[in-house]
């Protein structure tokens, strides 16, 4: 039986001897070994998705049948955004919008006061009647701050 030590000798003479120098920076050696070098790396990479799609009328079907896709009725879209024409503005909607175009200030004030009276800030959601109170708020407004400068 050979002992193990001496294998290992055996083994380092066949093998040719490597001196490693230590020059350069970092960790990077490089040196030179005498014999065929071989090597294999294989790296597979497999995927499964596994999508379940339950449709409604699908799930509500307690006898299990399939039904035909023709007799199944086509998904409902979001409507587009143009799809919607927003209604045409009212004239006090379109005066009041006039109004607010002249100043941002008044856009602005104009906007505090929507909100806080009709808890909105668009015009067109406002009535006619909100929308002749809002105007008349602006030039009371415009009213006290003309007579707070003269």
């Amino acid at each position: 039986m050979v002992k193990l030590r001496e294998l290992l000798q055996w083994l380092s003479k066949l093998l040719s001897s490597q001196k490693m120098q230590e020059l350069g920076d970092g960790n990077i050696q490089a040196g030179r070994i005498e014999g065929d070098l071989n090597n294999h790396q294989s790296n597979t990479n497999q995927t499964i998705y596994n999508i379940v799609v339950v449709s409604s009328e699908r799930a509500s079907n307690e006898d299990g049948l399939v039904q035909d896709p023709s007799e199944m009725s086509r998904p409902k879209m979001a409507p587009t955004a143009h799809a919607k024409k927003a209604p045409d503005a009212t004239t006090a909607q379109r005066e009041l919008l006039r109004f607010m175009a002249s100043s941002p200030a008044i856009e602005a004030r104009a906007e505090t006061f929507m909100r806080r009276e009709f808890e909105t800030d668009r015009v067109k959601k406002l009535s006619d009647f909100e929308c002749v109170r809002t105007t008349k708020y602006l030039e009371a407004c415009i009213q006290q701050a003309a007579a707070k400068r003269a």
